[in-house]
């Protein structure tokens, strides 16, 4: 499990995350090639939703909302059993979504992120 966001299609990370000099690197291939076996990624929130499902709380729901509060901030809806992705392979990403205009600079680009204010990391800055 890894944090996002990366492309599911490429399993390589596609844009800037919290772990500096990771961008586009196609770590799937590396781990395979460098292994001989196949491998495969999940993000960490969709990982510990179906963590959930199987062995938590989730347990005998195929319907329900998992937040995730780490490093990040985060959620995954899980439909039938299945954590959705949405059309880019990254819903769920609400850290991301600007609360504070003009706030704090977030790894993503933008400024003023909720995660930026209520995260594990936002807790350690203060």
């Amino acid at each position: 499990a890894l944090p996002g966001p990366f492309g599911v299609e490429t399993m390589s990370f596609i844009g800037p995350t919290t772990m500096t000099g990771w961008k586009d690197v196609a770590l799937r291939e590396r781990l395979e090639a460098s292994t001989g076996l196949p491998a495969f990624f999940e993000t960490d929130m969709a990982a510990a939703a179906m963590g959930e499902r199987l062995y938590g709380l989730g347990t005998g729901y195929s319907e329900y909302y998992y937040l995730y509060f780490g490093v990040g901030l985060g959620g995954v809806m899980v439909h039938d059993g299945s954590a959705l992705r949405g059309a880019w392979g990254n819903a769920g990403e609400i850290g991301h979504i600007p609360v504070v205009p003009g706030g704090e600079p977030c790894p993503c680009g933008n400024r003023g992120c909720l995660e930026r204010y209520l995260s594990l990391e936002a807790l350690r800055r203060r």
